[in-house]
């Protein structure tokens, strides 16, 4: 019960997380991790498992390798099950021990235009596909490369570095976002707007919320509403929802409140989970017409 109330705080987190949402869909690898007897393998899409449950977690595969867990260090295997890369690096998601969620539920893991991110004696880096070194372990966080470019932390700011370990934008954002149709959502005091591959602010922090664009929009939140900018920060379609996901294949998942009553909240073994009973959801168009009137 633990686990599977631990999966649903995690969905529920990932469903609201802000500016570090990844935008990127992943790829279409025929192959899904499952758990048995609290051990992690991989299925076909019929159900007929492939690799044999054997590991103590288990990632979605990325660019034909996926990360896997062996007595608390992490490698990665290939499509037959095999290690190519021997599990030696420590968790680089940062959650409870005694609550180890797989990451296959999460959007930093496996590889990313050809490099990895590792944690190793408190540091993060970068390994490419050989298991080697690209960018050597000296970062406090960091995320996947996007478009050339991955999110660093040092001490308490956030900055961006091309895949030679380089900065292109120096550590100095409080939050900072994948770049997607390049542009990054950052976060400057307490405010997000968006930079481009340079650094350079091309639409200035006003937005208490924000999401990567996605076809050309981005969801922001503002007073408590959630709309559409362009990438100039023009409203498209303006703030009236109280959640709005970004656009795929030129819809949006939005959701409304009923009656303006407030939302529920459950609890797990660990965090509380906020459980969302009284609300309608549906889908948009750019142009933020309903194309399925919210719902419940």
């Amino acid at each position: 019960m633990k686990i599977l109330n631990f999966f649903l705080l995690c969905f529920t987190i990932l469903a609201f997380t802000s500016c570090n949402k990844d935008s990127k869909k992943k790829e279409s690898s025929g192959l899904f991790p499952v758990v048995q007897n609290d051990k992690w393998g991989y299925i076909d899409k019929t159900g007929k498992l492939v690799i044999n449950p054997q590991f103590d977690a288990a990632g979605f595969f990325s660019e034909n390798l996926a990360v896997v867990e062996i007595s608390r260090k992490f490698g990665y295997i290939d499509k037959k099950g095999k290690i190519v890369i021997n599990p030696q690096f420590d968790y680089p998601g940062g959650l409870y021990e005694e609550y180890f969620l797989p990451p296959s539920l999460f959007h930093d893991y496996g590889f990313n235009e050809g490099l990895a991110v590792i944690k190793i004696f408190n540091r993060y880096g970068y390994i490419n596909k050989a298991g080697k070194y690209a960018v050597n372990p000296q970062f406090d966080a960091a995320k996947d490369f996007s478009e050339g470019q991955a999110q660093v932390k040092i001490g308490e700011k956030w900055g961006y570095i091309d895949n030679a370990g380089k900065y292109t934008v120096n550590p100095q954002f409080v939050d900072a976002g994948i770049f997607s149709e390049g542009l990054a959502c950052v976060k400057i005091g307490d405010k997000y707007g968006y930079i481009d591959k340079l650094g350079k602010i091309v639409i200035n922090p006003q937005f208490d919320e924000v999401l990567p664009f996605s076809e050309g929009q981005a969801s922001v939140k503002i007073d408590g509403k959630y709309g559409y900018i362009d990438k100039v920060g023009k409203y498209i379609v303006s703030p009236q929802f109280d959640w709005a996901d970004d656009f795929f294949d030129g819809l949006a998942w939005v959701m409304i409140k009923i009656g303006g009553q407030k939302d529920k909240y459950g609890f797990v073994d660990i965090a509380p989970l906020v459980i969302f009973e009284v609300t309608n959801w549906g889908y948009i168009d750019k142009t933020g017409k309903y194309v399925w009137t919210p719902t419940r």
